[in-house]
């Protein structure tokens, strides 16, 4: 016991960059014991598929939304999560494309990073309310290219919007350090080198 308090003690005295590393390898291997021994668990894995499911229904409808408000007939095909405007062949939701991995790196960051409890309970859900909107965006975007300029649909898709996203939740990491968080001593151009070294690439 008497241990653990002096952990603790020792964990407060350090410099926000120091928590923010031990914080971060702390989840890293979190992460690493949880797909290494129960991701593939068939009780994890039916949950994983499950919301993975509706995740992209729930993307695909919404989207079909926005598209229909705005004038625009569209639908949605479930068994190939495909959502199709009217006059294009539609545009395909696979895994690697639902932002997942951002939205995990985004909420993964503000856990880490020292901070006030409260603030992060509100500002997670906040910023990923944020990411889904975009996404919508995004997929909204990608159907309207392959209607009026299918020659861009292969470079807005592999690069423009999803720079867009990375660029987004970037912003949304600089608002939480420099607006939010007491802690001021990870300078926001040390995030920049962060976001270029934790960031993967997804479709």
């Amino acid at each position: 016991m008497e241990k653990i308090k002096e952990f603790i003690v020792k964990y407060k005295s350090l410099k926000p960059l120091y928590q923010f590393a031990v914080n971060g390898l702390s989840v890293y291997l979190v992460w690493i014991i949880f797909y290494s021994f129960f991701r593939y668990h068939s009780f994890v894995d039916y949950f994983y598929n499950e919301a993975t499911y509706y995740l992209t229904n729930s993307w695909l409808y919404s989207t079909k939304l926005f598209i229909n408000i705005l004038g625009y007939e569209a639908q949605v095909v479930i068994p190939k999560k495909l959502l199709v405007l009217k006059g294009t062949g539609g545009v395909i939701l696979e895994r690697g494309c639902l932002g997942r991995n951002m939205m995990g790196l985004f909420a993964g960051f503000i856990l880490v990073y020292p901070g006030r409890i409260l603030t992060k309970l509100w500002y997670i859900p906040f910023g990923l309310a944020v990411i889904y909107l975009i996404n919508i965006l995004r997929i909204a975007g990608l159907s309207f290219t392959q209607l009026y300029y299918p020659e861009y649909l292969d470079i807005n898709h592999h690069t423009v919007f999803k720079y867009t996203v990375y660029t987004a939740i970037f912003f949304l990491w600089v608002f939480w350090i420099s607006k939010l968080n007491k802690s001021k001593n990870l300078k926001t151009e040390q995030i920049s080198n962060i976001t270029v070294n934790t960031i993967s690439t997804e479709k």
